[in-house]
């Protein structure tokens, strides 16, 4: 028998349950037998945590240079590139998309990453 993974809350820097412990199952919509994961389920409390941890972590981020933050989005892109199979294939299990279709989505959240990543090195302004 697999196991079913488990998907937590990442707030402050570490996966966590949810406040109340409960969770949701997701399956697979092609075959609604296929049990894919179960997922926290998050309640006000919550967001409200991930809102403070948030707040709190605001004042060291935006002392970081746009073109580190740049470098931040480069490693995510990197990432990105050598898993982007195992997103593409994620994504048709969770939403029932033909994988070329996930494999479009995923190639379009890199182009933005990548995008974004690079204002970092275009210094504007006054």
């Amino acid at each position: 028998m697999n196991s079913v993974e488990k998907f937590r809350n990442y707030i402050n820097g570490q996966w966590k349950n949810s406040i109340s412990g409960k969770e949701y199952e997701v399956f697979n919509p092609a075959d609604k037998n296929q049990l894919l994961g179960n997922i926290s389920f998050c309640s006000k409390k919550d967001v409200d945590l991930a809102i403070d941890a948030a707040s709190s972590s605001f004042h060291k981020w935006s002392n970081i240079t746009a073109p580190e933050r740049g470098e931040i989005l480069f490693e995510v892109l990197r990432i990105m590139n050598s898993r982007k199979l195992d997103l593409a294939e994620t994504i048709t299990l969770e939403e029932g998309k033909v994988l070329s279709d996930s494999e479009a989505e995923v190639k379009r959240a890199m182009n933005i990453i990548q995008f974004s990543a690079g204002e970092g090195r275009r210094l504007l302004g006054n």
